[in-house]
């Protein structure tokens, strides 16, 4: 513990202890490369300018990374204690393994690399809450998942499987913990929603152990595919902080080249929580399974991983760098550009009325002065879709709230019989089953206007003119018309942070005389933004006073 000299130390002393660092990141992004580089004994040096910035880098972005770079160099470092989820599971399955007497195959498996000395797995029980943590018992609770981890290896290969097959298993290990309690539940075993957070409460315990055997307060957990989970910890942990790790896909594919291709797009599929159809009777098998969208939509942090001939991760080790300087002395670097325009757009998305998924944008002309905002959002003067209920369209469907369709015969049958509550209903999940087309999107009649397009048409009325030079901010990758209309605006730069799949930065703007520049967003944004960038101190009084 760092001696506390005056009250500029007592004030950051608050803010240089306990710290845990989440990671969550699609299978080949990089998560357990910035596990490795935050559990090394030595300092991570942090990368030169040139290696992070891309062309003609702004004066103003320069010098906030000098200063970065000074106060990085000033403090002391703490290595992270490595925390992985998967390892986790694979500890649970032991303690299941060996506290029952149940014959499956992967059970049978763990009894077979374990079955020289059962003792030492003793301790695995302390991972579920009724059990008391102190010295002795943490110490126990310790060496036990230690050795999970080190037998995790073992265990991969005693299954037979390959690397597809393996995943998926672990998947499956981990949605049978959140639904069951247990993997390999018996006949018997019913889901239970008290069963959710049985896993981050066995992280928590493990983290429990470390600071009362070792003392330790960096951690690092690797990595995270559920929302709630993350919820779990933002909710515990004042000092939580989701770091949501990007990758180019044909990079990330590059990496997992063993994956046949079937075995790519289940993968893709279920990490995006697409691999179940979310009804109201399959509750606990959606809700406990993976979903990498809702996850990065928790984010505090977003980093690209941009692979380099030296393999030195640049871009990943620079940011989290930046998270763990800006988290012991907050304020003491302004936001970039790109972060200053992706938090007016973030705070945007919270005022979506869209009850499926909520979006934000924002336009800055060539001066970086925000000239237009927008969130996904019903036209002006029509009532968002979170303020209608199916029982107002039933009972007394008003002209002004639904349109002619909406109180025709055939909807509002549908509604009555489906959506008859106080609750929201949404227009384009409820038309095709309405129509008799179920599996048909039908996007082109949702009822909300884009974020983009709400952002680029306010800016146009703001203006008077085109956007040229000006610079697209999203919170999800725009889609093919959006696409369209940015390019006939003139904005030369498109940045975002959620990436979805198809041919509209390709066939729209990789085009024509001019090129749109596309950046996946990094750096800090969300509620982290004020955490961060708010100062303890205000930085005169602390050069003044103490320095």
């Amino acid at each position: 513990m760092a001696k506390i000299r005056n009250y500029a130390d007592a004030v950051y002393h608050v803010k240089r202890g306990f710290l845990v660092i989440g990671l969550t990141g699609r299978t080949g992004s990089g998560c357990s490369t910035a596990l490795r580089l935050l559990t090394r004994p030595e300092k991570p040096k942090i990368p030169g300018y040139d290696a992070i910035s891309s062309g003609e880098p702004p004066v103003r972005d320069e010098r906030i990374y000098a200063k970065l770079k000074r106060e990085w160099e000033s403090l002391n470092w703490d290595r992270f204690v490595p925390i992985e989820v998967s390892k986790l599971i694979f500890a649970l399955t032991v303690d299941r393994a060996l506290r029952s007497r149940r014959k499956t195959e992967t059970l049978e498996v763990i009894r077979r690399i374990t079955a020289t000395d059962k003792q030492r797995f003793f301790a695995l029980r302390y991972l579920r809450k009724p059990h008391k943590l102190n010295k002795k018992t943490s110490g126990g609770l310790i060496k036990a998942y230690e050795l999970c981890r080190s037998l995790y290896i073992t265990f991969k290969k005693k299954t037979g499987k390959d690397l597809g097959d393996f995943i998926e298993l672990m998947q499956n290990l981990g949605d049978e913990i959140r639904k069951f309690g247990w993997v390999s539940p018996s006949k018997d075993m019913k889901p239970s929603p008290e069963n959710l957070f049985i896993l981050p409460e066995a992280i928590r315990r493990v983290i429990k152990a470390y600071r009362i055997a070792e003392n330790a307060s960096h951690f690092v957990i690797d990595a995270f595919r559920n929302p709630y989970e993350v919820e779990f910890f933002k909710w515990r942990y004042s000092e939580f902080y989701l770091v949501a790790i990007l990758r180019d896909v044909k990079e990330r594919y590059g990496g997992l080249r063993s994956l046949t291709e079937n075995s790519l797009k289940k993968l893709e599929n279920r990490e995006a929580g697409g691999a179940i159809e979310r009804r109201r009777d399959n509750i606990a098998d959606w809700i406990t399974s993976q979903d990498l969208e809702a996850c990065f939509q928790k984010g505090d942090m977003f980093v690209k991983n941009v692979m380099d001939s030296t393999k030195t991760y640049p871009h990943l080790r620079f940011n989290l760098i930046k998270l763990i300087t800006l988290v012991k002395n907050p304020g003491c670097v302004p936001p970039t550009t790109d972060e200053r325009c992706m938090q007016i757009a973030m705070t945007a998305r919270q005022m979506s009325g869209c009850i499926a998924r909520q979006v934000g944008a924002a336009v800055v002309n060539k001066d970086r002065y925000c000239v237009g905002v927008g969130w996904n959002e019903s036209p002006q003067g029509q009532v968002s879709c979170s303020l209608r209920t199916g029982k107002e369209l039933v009972d007394s469907p008003s002209k002004e709230i639904f349109s002619d369709f909406e109180r025709s015969a055939k909807f509002v049958k549908h509604i009555r019989e489906n959506c008859y509550t106080d609750r929201p209903f949404c227009f384009r999940s409820e038309l095709p089953l309405a129509l008799g087309r179920p599996g048909d999107k039908m996007a082109e009649f949702t009822r909300a206007l884009h974020a983009e397009e709400n952002a680029l048409s306010q800016a146009t009325r703001n203006t008077g003119r085109t956007l040229d030079e000006g610079v697209l901010y999203t919170t999800a990758s725009t889609c093919t018309l959006c696409a369209k209309k940015a390019y006939q605006l003139g904005i030369s730069r498109i940045v975002y942070i959620e990436e979805y799949s198809g041919i509209g930065v390709e066939q729209t703007i990789k085009t024509g005389d001019r090129q749109i520049e596309i950046s996946r967003f990094q750096g800090v944004t969300g509620s982290a933004y004020f955490q961060l960038f708010g100062s303890l101190m205000p930085e005169k009084d602390l050069i003044r006073l103490y320095l």
